[in-house]
């Protein structure tokens, strides 16, 4: 029986193609996570913390992105397009008390909101309390820290607005 296990477990992993993405999917709503039936979640894609995932119509979630949805939520909209390696966060330490470790302190966490028609470019970090509006585009490698308009191209570390689209 564990032996199974850890086969199930490689298959979603490292299986590529819309049959394997189909039973990604379905698995995260076994544990509660709301996905479209049209989403696909590509290979090495993992979620935690599934119950608080949304993933809409359409929507393309790269391989090896990780998804931190603890204790919040992460909605992704319809027709998304999230490249490869990709970490969408959605809490962080809390770090306010110089009395306590950081590890004694704790979590902060806020949702995150992608809109409609986002894309999202390779290893591109989100972190928690971000908004991304619709149409909107993430260049790769960029940190995003606060919300972003519609329709606004950004990028870099920390990201800023780049032109509009």
């Amino acid at each position: 029986m564990i032996i199974l296990g850890y086969l199930y477990r490689a298959y979603l992993f490292f299986r590529q193609g819309k049959f394997a993405s189909k039973i990604r999917a379905a698995s995260l709503r076994a544990f509660k996570a709301q996905v479209h039936p049209t989403a696909f979640i590509s290979y090495g894609s993992r979620c935690f913390g599934p119950k608080g995932i949304e993933i809409g119509a359409h929507s393309f979630i790269g391989p090896h992105v990780n998804i931190v949805a603890n204790d919040t939520t992460v909605k992704i909209g319809d027709n998304v397009l999230i490249a490869a390696g990709t970490k969408i966060i959605g809490r962080n330490h809390n770090y306010e008390s110089k009395d306590k470790t950081i590890k004694d302190q704790g979590y902060v966490q806020a949702p995150i909101v992608i809109e409609d028609n986002v894309w999202i470019g390779y290893h591109v970090v989100i972190l928690s309390g971000v908004t991304i509006g619709e149409g909107s585009i993430i260049a790769a490698g960029s940190v995003v820290t606060k919300d972003v308009g519609p329709y606004k191209i950004v990028g870099g570390i920390p990201a800023r607005t780049l032109k509009e689209r």
